[in-house]
Order: structure tokens, then C-alpha cells, then sequence
């Protein structure tokens, strides 16, 4: 991104009206919090806050505030494994069990080989078991390592193993189902490949590269910038408790945590721009966004999938968590990136709002622009001004 012009709320007669909307929504999905942020060919159009990050102390959201970005995590773990793949480290197409430092195998399937691009596309067979996935939340650090957790999770001898629930009834590459651990599981493969932990490895790879510098997968009490914590309303309805800074094993397909102008530093990769290539050739960008399996998973590419809404089609992920909901989509025939990052609950209420608040926003665009060129043309005739004015001792002689 080539700066980051950041407008506060108001953009001369759009500020209050595109305040209040947000606001409304907010209120309506009970969200305490949300940062946003737009951008166009490159370019940082706007970013806001608005409401709580936390409440105690209180804490408002500003534009640079961090926020967990649960699934969207898939997004980037997937485009730091692309890198490996284009540099021939890893294979689509080859048995995962040759990156693994153990064998994984579908218990109903045993002869048919998981691959890459199955766990890209949530067509491995794999199956995320809410139930035992929900003892695993932790306040501020995992005890156990992503390695330890798979291996239990996801082999016969493992302590969370289980044939009926950790994995689904058709074999790998015959249907699609919804699951993270897949791509905490091909994350482990490009830790394996790279001999680094995958933290490191997407940082070096995706996050340094594009200089998304709040990102982080680490612990969010360790952020230097402002963090939002994930909220969810008291059962009196009348305020919000929250859920404090949790953690989980399976990091790379949910850990995620980063602030709204950061992020949309991701559409660079999602437009296949020229800008990509600081990260991956644009081509290896091209196929990210492609369907990958067409046949069994339409719309679905390698770590996102396409929607439409009004009639255009967009690229990129949606985030769920407790407290979490979140927003990344590339409209790639306007060359517009919105973001939208929140704390509250993921309900179908705050579903909507998220969709309506982006819809928004997109009609906006064409006001950022004009805010911009205003903005830039002002801060011009200033520097001209200050560039002709003659210094008193100047004039003096």
C-alpha cells in the first residue's frame, strides 16, 4: 500500500450519515466494538473505529486497534503455504503424509491420500469436533504446541482421536465440509518444510514482506498496539462480559490477530497485483483465488471463496469466533478491498449487519475518492505556500 490516508469519521455530508449507520447496526447486532477500513487500487481510502474494545477499563476502537480475526487466519496461513509451493518445497497434489513428521489417514479410507489441495479447500475429510475443540480454549497461551495437538487429534493413538467426529463420512477429495484443522494441518507441513515454527515462518513469508506490522499470532497482551477483547452481551442483556484473550492450539487456522488497515494489505495478494510480488509471483496469486474444485467445491479457492452480493462478485473470507465476527472481501471489478473487524458475537444478526455495513461502505467509494483528492490537493497548496514564504531575516536584508 502506497500510504496510509486514514479519514476519521466524517467525509463532509457522508460522515454523519455513514456514523449513524454503522452505529445503528452495531447496536442492533450487539457489538461492542468494530474497526473498519477501505481500500482501492492499493490505496487506503478510510479507516474508523467505533464503540469498545474493552470496558474495563474502558477503551474506545480506534482505526489501528487489533482485533482477532478468526477464520480470515486461513487466508493468510494458505497464502504463506502457496510460497512453498511455488518455490517446489511442497506439492498440491502430493500425499501429505510426506511433509508430516507423522502419518495421517482417513479411518474410512485408508488407501486414498490427503493432499494439500484438499486441505486448502475443506475437501480432505477432516472434520473439526466442536465439542472436544471447545475444551481446548485457553486465557493467554496454548500449553500444548500445534505439532503435540494434531498428533493427538488426528492419529489412532492420539487422546482426542476419534473416527466418528474428527472425521467426515466421504473419503478425502469426494465432498466438502467446513474445517479448520485442515489447514492447521497443512500449516504443520510448511512448518516441517521450512524447519521453522509457522508464526515464524508466515511472518517471513506473507506478514514482514507486506508490512502488516500489528499482525500476530502471538498472545494478544504482547500487541504494542491497542487490543480489542472478544464480548458477549450479560445474560441481563444489558451490557457485555468478555471472554478475555484466549487461545488455542490449532493457531494457523484461527489465531489470527491484526489491525483493519493491516489487513486489507492482503488485497494486494487477493488482486494479483503488481505489488504481490514482494510475497509471490502474481500467477501463484491468480490460482489462489481460483476454484480449486470446481466439481465438488464451487466458489471455493485455495484459503477463500467467492460470494455475490448486488450483483458483484467478491473474493475473500469471513471470520467466526466467541466474540469474533470479522469481514475480508476483494471486489476484483471495482478493485475495492473492505474490511470489517468486531468483538461481539458471530450471530445471524451480526452476520447481516457485517454484510449490510460492507455494502455500505462499498457505495461510499466513490466519496473516499473525492474526500482523498481533496484531502491531497489541500495538503499541496499548503506545501506551495509554505515554499514562497520568504523568511523574516530574509526580508529584513
Amino acid at each position: 500500500m502506497d500510504d496510509r490516508f486514514t479519514l476519521g469519521g466524517g467525509i463532509s455530508h457522508l460522515g454523519r450519515d455513514l456514523d449513524s449507520y454503522i452505529e445503528d447496526r452495531m447496536q442492533g447486532a450487539k457489538l461492542p466494538g468494530l474497526a473498519a477500513a477501505v481500500v482501492q487500487g492499493g490505496q487506503l481510502l478510510w479507516a474508523h473505529g467505533y464503540g469498545h474494545g474493552r470496558f474495563a477499563p474502558d477503551v474506545r476502537v480506534q482505526p489501528t486497534t487489533v482485533f482477532k480475526a478468526a477464520s480470515i487466519s486461513k487466508s493468510i496461513t494458505a497464502a504463506a503455504i502457496l510460497t512453498l509451493v511455488e518455490n517446489e518445497k511442497l506439492n498440491l497434489d502430493a500425499d501429505i503424509n510426506i511433509y508430516l513428521p507423522f502419518e495421517v489417514h482417513h479411518p474410512a479410507a485408508k488407501e486414498k491420500p490427503i493432499t494439500l489441495r484438499m486441505l486448502l479447500t475443506h475437501t480432505s475429510g477432516l472434520s473439526d469436533s466442536e465439542d472436544m475443540l471447545e475444551t481446548l480454549y485457553t486465557i493467554d497461551r496454548s500449553p500444548m504446541s500445534l505439532r503435540e495437538f494434531l498428533y493427538e487429534y488426528l492419529t489412532p493413538k492420539g487422546r482426542y482421536y476419534n473416527a466418528k467426529t474428527n472425521f467426515e463420512a466421504f473419503a478425502p477429495g469426494d465432498g466438502f465440509a467446513f474445517c479448520g484443522i485442515g489447514f492447521s494441518l497443512a500449516a504443520l507441513a510448511a512448518e516441517n518444510v521450512s524447519d521453522e515454527p509457522f508464526n515464524n515462518f508466515a511472518r517471513r513469508a506473507v506478514l514482514d514482506p507486506l508490512e502488516m506490522k500489528s499482525a500476530t499470532w502471538r498472545p494478544v497482551h504482547t500487541c504494542e498496539l491497542p487490543v480489542a477483547l472478544p464480548h458477549r452481551p450479560t445474560r441481563t442483556g444489558n451490557g457485555y462480559e468478555t471472554y478475555g484473550a484466549y487461545a488455542l492450539p490449532h493457531y494457523p487456522d484461527t489465531g489470527l490477530h491484526i489491525a483493519a488497515p493491516d489487513l486489507v494489505r492482503f488485497f494486494d495478494i487477493l488482486g494479483a497485483d503488481r505489488r504481490v510480488k514482494r510475497v509471490m509471483h502474481p500467477d501463484t496469486a491468480r490460482m489462489m483465488r481460483e476454484e480449486a474444485c470446481p466439481d465438488i467445491a464451487p466458489g471455493v479457492g485455495l484459503g477463500c471463496y467467492w460470494e455475490e452480493h448486488n450483483g458483484k462478485a467478491m473474493v475473500g473470507h469471513a471470520g467466526a469466533d466467541h466474540g469474533v465476527a470479522a469481514r475480508m472481501f476483494y471486489y476484483p471489478m471495482d478493485d475495492v478491498g473492505i474490511v470489517i473487524l468486531t468483538n461481539g458475537e458471530p450471530t445471524t444478526k451480526a452476520k447481516w449487519a457485517l454484510t449490510a455495513i460492507e455494502s455500505h461502505l462499498f457505495q461510499a467509494v466513490p466519496d473516499f475518492v473525492e474526500a482523498r483528492v481533496a484531502a491531497e490537493a489541500a495538503a499541496e497548496a499548503a506545501r506551495a505556500k509554505d515554499d514562497h514564504i520568504i523568511p523574516f531575516r530574509q526580508q529584513a536584508q
